[in-house]
């Protein structure tokens, strides 16, 4: 589950990213090229994720993809905060 919410929001970020200019102008990133975010990115992406699953795991709702649709909503919170 957790590789599949990650690809998700990844796809959800090139995608998105596509309308920013920091990205816009060169492209995609090389992840292996900043090993040292690449690793609190992973960092964070793995709390996330734990926390997700968590916390939508008992939650009783018509959404079938509860997860997804959370994760989806915490990447766009982030991006107009950062």
């Amino acid at each position: 589950m957790i590789p599949f919410l990650l690809a998700a929001a990844g796809g959800y970020l090139i995608a998105q990213s596509q309308s920013k200019d920091t990205f816009a102008k060169g492209g995609s990133v090389n992840p292996e090229k900043y090993p040292e975010l690449r690793k609190i990115a992973d960092k964070i992406a793995d709390e996330t994720a734990e926390k997700i699953n968590k916390e939508v795991k008992d939650v009783n709702s018509k959404m079938p993809y509860k997860a997804q649709w959370v994760l989806e909503e915490v990447v766009r919170d982030l991006e107009e905060r950062i």
